[in-house]
């Protein structure tokens, strides 16, 4: 039956029409950017005489209604001198007491506040794209855009760089100016002359409007991030400077807790300890070229770092935890080979933590950028031996070369992981992406692993994973992703994320999405079928299957509802465990359920999000809730809540869980430069507390100073250990202090 549905959806995706092939191709010639004849003081009033000769940039409406004059007047000027980009905005407003300022967070970029933001595509590659952006507060948010804004999260707002903003208000309105050092940006000249893509954008928050240059029409999700639609701009006489940035750090803390070890008689165990942490460390930062940046790290660590997220696994493959280190955050793009969902070859958090718990890092050093037509990354890490495993050495090295147009590449990728006494794990890949038309792609990838483990005489199939993609993106008219790979049984990216192995899947999804018209108070229904099917590969017979139809309504206020049923089969060779006492046992499932989520708008100060759920689950019953409150109090102060619920019973075997997860987020900004987060957390399947507190003082770009406390208490844990596991607890002081240098 799923087989049926899902290979009869595909048919409909291929047989339906035919995306027109031409592509969305920039103006030309570029524009040129106008230099400014005198200094700018950088204060947020824009009264210097050398803008007086910049001509403003045509807004025009992005959101409700494209193309429509904005309601509120906009005057937007971007020029530049022989060291910095400029943007000076004078964002006049009918109702100055409605203007939401937004808090003093760093890298908030949330809709929930006004903005202005610069976004700039440096290399001119279409592919990547840096934003700055402030709201009336003067906050500074850089994100790092990849991919063409195309994949499940192609953005990364860890990523940091100096520059700087200013921003007042009137009874007119608000105005900024953002002030971003060339230093900072990684382009290519050519004599002096740098052609750029740039998009600039402003949000009105209590309107949920956004003005936008150039005109990009919202055909795809994050349309106007997209560098492969900003519009080409010139600088002239401007000169790559190589910066050298030199970061020392330094810590003093006192950590305690169980530390996980192996007794003479080789079982697990856990054994007290309690010590003081003394570190220091050092990056260095280089531009060997105009598109080459080096990094060097000695001694890498990552105390600031916000804890995960609670959660449990209600199915019996590997839960993914996205990276929150940001030196493996930047240039992230770089190295990324995706394989299907959360699936790739490369996941930076194999690097520096195992089993959740963080490993000390020796050092290591990256190379990313692009040289004669290649984009390349390149990264190798050491790691100290602990009592559960040895020292050892891991290596990516990506390389991609675009050709035909600037969405279509060919690349490939190696990972090695070796440890002290030379046991490895490698794998080798290669991948390309062709956009056949303006919306349509094809993704191809092949992976073949090595491991020193594995036994002699199997054949390279079963080491390697294969896979096609066809793919149409946008957010409107016919969508659809269809998706079919193998993965061989024993295939192994050691420094990679994958959720099973020895399976053939079949998948995606088909949709349609429009507009009713200008009139409706809907901005946009999307319809579809989704679902994927995987069957053994020793025998064709199924694993597990899923399939539903789906509907999601946005109206221009903002306020959002999706219903989503779902039918699925499930085949367990073997019994699995979801929490203590809770066993699934083995045999063939057929089961269903429903949910339904609703949000309110987010651009408002209190919002909430609210999710149900119930059907059967595998030969019981589940029903779920969640709900997530925010609540602005002001720009100094934000609240959230995080709560879910999960109520899973098993009538004929008398099991019963009760999964209660809460996440409580207090946030403090006394100013731009001073913070205070705190993290609560609570799991009742394992009885797990966690807390995360942070000080934060940063009172320039490059100067942190942090103050941690970390702890989780965890006494249910599977299997259980006596007297409960305290997994950590610690209390640190880190001060950063980067050096800006020139060459």
């Amino acid at each position: 039956m799923f087989r049926v549905a899902l290979l009869g959806t595909g048919l409909a995706l291929w047989l339906g029409s035919v995306p027109d092939a031409a592509a969305q191709d920039r103006p030309t010639p570029p524009l040129p950017i106008a230099r400014l004849s005198g200094p700018v003081d950088l204060d947020g009033r824009i009264d210097e005489p050398a803008w007086e000769g910049v001509t403003p940039l045509p807004m025009v409406q992005y959101l409700p209604t494209f193309g429509e004059t904005p309601t509120e007047r906009s005057e937007v000027l971007v020029a530049y001198d022989s060291d910095f980009v400029y943007l000076a905005a004078r964002l006049y407003d009918s109702d100055p007491a409605g203007i939401l300022p937004g808090a003093f967070q760093r890298d908030r970029l949330g809709l929930a506040n006004d903005w202005i933001g610069l976004s700039l595509d440096t290399f001119n590659d279409n592919e990547n794209m840096l934003l700055f952006a402030t709201s009336p507060s003067g906050i500074r948010t850089d994100v790092a855009f990849s991919n063409d804004t195309e994949g499940p999260f192609p953005l990364n707002s860890s990523w940091n760089t100096f520059w700087d903003v200013a921003t007042s208000r009137t009874e007119d309105g608000w105005f900024a100016e953002l002030r971003i050092p060339f230093s900072s940006l990684r382009f290519q000249d050519d004599g002096g002359e740098v052609v750029m893509g740039m998009t600039v954008w402003r949000w009105i928050a209590r309107k949920q409007e956004a003005s936008l240059f150039p005109a990009i029409p919202p055909r795809w999700r994050w349309a106007h991030y997209k560098p492969s639609q900003a519009r080409d701009v010139t600088f002239r006489g401007v000169q790559r400077k190589k910066p050298v940035h030199v970061s020392p750090y330094a810590l003093l803390g006192m950590q305690e807790g169980k530390l996980g070890v192996i007794d003479s008689d080789g079982t697990p165990a856990f054994r007290d300890f309690r010590e003081p942490v003394t570190e220091a460390g050092l990056d260095l930062k280089y531009g060997v070229t105009d598109n080459l940046t080096f990094d060097l790290t000695i001694n890498t660590d990552f105390a600031q770092v916000e804890a995960d997220d609670q959660r449990v696994n209600f199915n019996r493959f590997s839960l993914f935890f996205p990276e929150k280190r940001l030196f493996f955050q930047e240039r992230a793009s770089a190295f990324e080979f995706n394989t299907g969902g959360p699936d790739r070859v490369f996941h930076s958090r194999r690097i520096g933590l195992a089993n959740g718990l963080p490993v000390r890092i020796y050092g290591g050093a990256r190379l990313v950028g692009r040289t004669g037509g290649w984009e390349l990354g390149m990264l190798n890490m050491q790691t100290a031996p602990t009592d559960l495993q040895r020292s050892e050495n891991m290596g990516v090295y990506r390389l991609r070369r675009y050709f035909l147009n600037e969405n279509t590449y060919a690349g490939g990728i190696v990972t090695s992981r070796i440890d002290s006494h030379g046991n490895y794990n490698a794998s080798v890949g290669l991948d390309a992406l062709l956009r056949v038309a303006s919306d349509d792609y094809l993704a191809v990838n092949w992976v073949q692993t090595f491991d020193s483990d594995r036994p002699t005489g199997l054949a390279p199939a079963d080491g390697a994973l294969a896979r096609l993609q066809w793919e149409r993106r946008g957010i409107e008219g016919l969508l659809y992703n269809v998706d079919l790979s193998r993965i061989g049984g024993v295939y192994n990216p050691g420094l990679g994320f994958v959720r099973r192995v020895n399976v053939i899947r079949i998948g995606d999804r088909i949709a349609y999405a429009w507009r009713p018209g200008e009139s409706s108070p809907v901005l946009r229904h999307t319809a579809g079928v989704s679902g994927s099917v995987h069957l053994r590969n020793n025998d064709g017979s199924l694993e597990s299957a899923e399939v539903g139809p789906e509907w999601e309504t946005t109206t221009k206020s903002g306020y959002v509802v999706g219903l989503r049923p779902r039918l699925f089969e499930e085949d367990l060779l073997r019994p699995f465990t979801v929490a203590p006492e809770v066993v699934v046992p083995d045999g063939r499932y057929t089961f269903g359920n429903v949910s339904a989520e609703f949000r309110t708008p987010s651009g408002r100060p209190r919002r909430i999000t609210v999710g149900l759920g119930a059907g059967s689950y595998f030969d019981g019953t589940r029903a779920s809730f969640f709900v997530r409150p925010f609540l602005d109090v002001s720009r100094h102060l934000e609240l959230s809540l995080d709560y879910e619920l999960d109520r899973i019973r098993f009538d004929d075997r008398a099991q019963a869980l009760d999964a209660h997860i809460a996440r409580f987020r207090t946030r403090v900004y006394l100013s731009t430069a001073l913070s205070g987060s705190a993290f609560v957390q609570y799991n009742s399947a394992f009885d797990a507390f966690v807390t995360n507190l942070r000080i934060r003082f940063n009172p320039r770009e490059g100067q942190d100073l942090y103050l941690v406390w970390n702890e989780e208490t965890n006494t249910g844990a599977f299997p259980p250990v006596p007297g409960g596991f305290p997994g950590g607890r610690t209390l640190v002081i880190k001060y950063r202090h980067t050096l800006p240098l020139e060459f």
